[in-house]
């Protein structure tokens, strides 16, 4: 998983806003009497502690990791930084990235995998923001890549909805 730092090469440690390591730690793990960061900011900030040294005070926005895909082999998606109990849909093309289609249910929010697009499964995400859809690859299933998208449907008649990242997956067959 790609904890996504702002500059890790060069020292910075710090998350960006679609790191799936925001608000993603277990906050009664953490040390009796620890309330400060490195940068001495708040340990907490938000739901939960941040896995990384540094605490963010971003606003978080979602974000998808995907295993590889081989047939026959179990493979999950995950997405992070969810709202609690939100349904989190996973959507999936072998079209391509690019400016896809824009989902009246969601508000008319424009997704970023070419059409057509397939809704792959809903789940909800948990007490901690995180959903994962675990699957096996079908023996029978093309040998091509599969792009990843998931989003939430949020505000009044979906206005306020957001996507997460997109994630390019090779489907391999097994060895």
């Amino acid at each position: 998983m790609d904890p996504r730092f702002v500059d890790w090469q060069n020292g910075d440690l710090h998350l960006l806003a679609d790191s799936p390591c925001l608000n993603s730690g277990a906050t009664n793990l953490l040390p009796p009497g620890l309330m400060d960061d490195l940068d001495g900011n708040a340990r907490v900030i938000g739901s939960q502690v941040d896995l990384v040294c540094y605490e963010s005070n971003l606003t978080v926005q979602p974000s998808m990791v995907a295993t590889s895909m081989i047939t026959e082999v179990v493979s999950k998606i995950s997405v992070f930084n969810a709202q609690p109990g939100e349904p989190v849909h996973m959507i999936y093309s072998f079209a391509g990235l690019g400016s896809g289609p824009a989902v009246p249910q969601l508000g008319g929010l424009q997704l970023d995998i070419l059409a057509p697009v397939t809704l792959f499964r809903s789940v909800n995400a948990n007490a901690s923001g995180h959903a994962v859809a675990s699957f096996t690859v079908p023996a029978n299933a093309p040998l091509i890549s599969v792009y990843l998208q998931a989003a939430m449907r949020r505000g009044a008649g979906g206005s306020a909805s957001v996507a997460t990242n997109t994630v390019s997956q090779a489907i391999y067959l097994k060895p």
